[in-house]
């Protein structure tokens, strides 16, 4: 159940950038990015100690995650040369800078040569010591550093060997522990080996993770990005990007599987790559094959080999399930991502519901006369309201956000007309954007759905929704940014940021830099503390440890605006009506009170799950109880009453009948809405609202 991240993520996400330290191309690319976040960002900082302190917080963190690599001993001389951060800068000098790069090579050698040695010999994996997770990630001396980091070797091989028993395996096959502990140790070893060795080989990406620390050292959302970084940024906000169309996970036996394949892409159409599949290998181009068959590579490794690679064309080696083995060669293709785009659905019950769901605000950033997302839910509503629908719920579940132009555009398609969002700049000028279209595109009973992962965008349309009385906010309290972000190249030559025909150079790289802080149309703001909803539904288990906004360093705090924006709301809606409605539903629910207790339990359960084992047994019944509570949390959805049944518009469902691929689609989109336990209670709570419409 426990997450190790591993250095090697790191350095399969920044390989493709990385080569030997050019100093006066840094100090030039350093001294461009502060200019540019001086010059842009919404609440500039001072470049002083506070801000060196800063920058080497987050260089630590995102080299050593883990607390395993530097000691405390090298933490307090980083911490002592942090204070000459600005000064470095100031002479243009990159003394912080090499004496990090410097010691983080020293370690890595030093690792290196203890891996190799200890795990020469069998791990013992029975003991009575625990610590909590506290305790254990914190940097340990230079005395303690070897022991340090063979306990989290220890966890890594107990890791793995758990991670090979079936879902339904309570304990460990009859004499399977000696050579399973025997092929994790080899794994692991064999992964540290390939690590070490690439890093010690390629030199250093301690550039990059600088330059995003003097980003991100004034505020969470100011970033640096690579040229391919910039790519990958702009493609997120796309329903389009190349893809070689499928997804991939590790069985219980620690083998790279086919968990998906997209309908329409190369992988699809190849017609040889199928669910379930398993993958030996890969070749990037004409590259050396990848050996995947030892375990050693993570997916997320396996992520940038397969979304993130610049190769076009890459061949699979894999075996079906009969156990033939196949070469399959495929070539990158713009893929349809049913992830990516709008789909709605009409939930047919006591009323007739339909429901819309946005992943993310989209929009085409190399087509500008292409439409983005307020244009498709435009067209959704329409079609659902041939539907003759009662209500409509909107699904902003896990929407980070995207184009504010699209949060603007979207929330003017249930407003008359008025204000949707005020914006603040670096002077303190506020800028109100507006919805200037007279009319709205739908009217009726709405719900907005929110939970932990709506953000930026999200909470933009839920609260401006809420504020004007046109929608009954119903889910978890929103992420809480509130903030906008632009893109500026760092090139010096590059100064007509409105010209399209400019080119800029991309060897400096890209800011993307938080210039503008959002405030509701009450003049209130969701920054840091998000969207309440008016009705909560708390019925799927949310991790203590779910970040927000509020919990990041260096999150700006909105100061208050005096501009008055003028808005006619509607009618105050029946939240107490419907709030108890629902809270007296959920309660006469038979058997609803186990699952509200299977939640508490998967609370304390995480408690539990803080304090670390080094005894195998131990951690072998702490996942057998985490199975169980799994099982019984999926059981009990299992056992809901479906009170609608859903379906596809009759529009789109003409489509469907001439294209098998979006047939396909659809039918796994339909089925996922039947075990969504929080849309089953946002159906009755849509119920209440129309029958108390007025």
């Amino acid at each position: 159940m426990r997450f190790f991240i591993l250095i090697s993520s790191f350095l399969f996400l920044f390989s493709t950038i990385v080569h030997a330290i050019d100093e006066p191309h840094i100090i030039r690319q350093t001294n461009l990015l502060i200019k540019q976040l001086q010059k842009k960002h919404v609440k500039p900082r001072a470049i002083d100690d506070a801000f060196g302190i800063s920058v080497n917080q987050l260089v630590i963190e995102f080299l050593d995650p883990n607390k395993a690599i530097f000691t405390s001993e090298d933490i307090l001389e980083f911490n002592r040369l942090a204070l000459a951060i600005d000064q470095d800068i100031e002479d243009k000098k990159l003394t912080y800078f090499s004496a990090v790069n410097k010691r983080f090579l020293e370690r890595i050698t030093a690792l290196s040569i203890i891996t190799e040695t200890h795990l020469k010999t069998e791990i013992l994996l029975k003991s009575s010591l625990k610590i909590t997770s506290t305790e254990f990630y914190q940097h340990p001396s230079t005395a303690a550093h070897a022991t340090h980091w063979k306990q989290l070797l220890q966890l890594q091989i107990m890791d793995r060997m758990l991670g090979k028993l079936e879902d339904d395996e309570l304990q460990f096959p009859s004499d399977s522990i000696a050579p399973w502990e025997e092929a994790a140790r080899k794994t692991v070893s064999e992964k540290y080996k390939s690590v070490f060795t690439e890093f010690k080989e390629v030199g250093t990406f301690l550039e990059t993770i600088y330059l995003e620390a003097i980003s991100m050292s004034f505020d969470p959302h100011s970033l640096y990005f690579t040229p391919s970084a910039k790519k990958d940024f702009e493609e997120e906000l796309t329903p389009e990007r190349e893809l070689y169309g499928f997804s991939f996970t590790r069985n219980s036996s620690n083998q790279v599987i086919i968990s998906d394949v997209y309908p329409g892409s190369p992988a699809w159409l190849s017609d040889e790559l199928h669910e379930g599949d398993i993958i030996e290998s890969v070749r990037l181009g004409d590259g050396e094959l990848i050996d995947l068959s030892d375990g050693a590579t993570t997916l997320a490794e396996l992520s940038v080999v397969f979304d993130a690679s610049k190769e076009r064309n890459i061949t699979l080696i894999s075996l079906d399930e009969s156990g033939k083995q196949r070469t399959i060669a495929l070539t990158k293709q713009k893929v349809y991502s049913d992830n990516d785009v709008i789909k709605n659905a009409v939930l047919q019950g006591e009323k007739k519901i339909g429901y819309v769901t946005l992943p993310d605000f989209y929009v085409n950033w190399t087509d500008t006369s292409s439409l983005g997302c307020s244009n498709d839910l435009a067209k959704c509503i329409i079609k659902l309201k041939k539907e003759n629908i009662d209500g409509l719920i909107l699904d902003l579940r896990g929407n980070g956000g995207g184009s504010l132009r699209e949060a603007v555009d979207l929330s003017g398609l249930f407003i008359d007309y008025g204000p949707i969002v005020a914006m603040t700049d670096q002077e303190g000028e506020v800028h109100v954007l507006k919805d200037f279209n007279r009319g709205s595109v739908y009217s009726g009973p709405l719900i907005v759905l929110i939970d932990e992962g709506s953000a930026s965008a999200s909470e933009v349309v839920a609260g401006v929704l809420q504020d004007y009385n046109k929608a009954l906010i119903v889910g978890r309290q929103s992420f809480g940014k509130a903030t906008s972000q632009q893109v500026f190249p760092l090139d010096p030559s590059y100064t007509d940021l409105s010209s399209t025909f400019m080119e800029e150079n991309p060897d400096f790289g890209y800011a993307n830099i938080t210039t503008g802080m959002l405030y509701r149309v009450t003049r209130g703001w969701n920054q840091r503390q998000g969207v309440t909803p008016d009705v909560p539904l708390n019925l799927t288990p949310e991790s203590e440890n779910q970040e927000r906004e509020a919990a990041y360093e260096n999150v700006l705090i909105p100061d208050s605006i005096a501009k008055k924006m003028t808005f006619t709301p509607s009618a105050k809606l029946p939240i107490d009506l419907l709030k108890n409605g629902s809270v007296n539903r959920l309660k006469s629910i038979a058997l609803f009170s186990e699952y509200t207790q299977l939640l508490n339990d998967y609370k304390q359960l995480e408690k539990t799950d803080e304090i670390i084992s080094f005894d195998l047994a131990t951690e072998l019944a702490l996942r057998n109880t985490w199975l169980s509570l799994y099982k019984q949390l999926d059981d009990y959805v299992d056992t809901m009453a479906l009170n609608f049944e859903p379906k596809a518009n009759l529009f789109d469902r003409e489509i469907y009948a001439t294209n098998a691929i979006l047939q396909q689609y659809n039918a796994h989109f339909l089925e996922r809405l039947k075990k969504d336990i929080e849309l089953i209670e946002t159906v009755n709570i849509m119920t209440d609202l129309i029958n108390n419409w007025k």
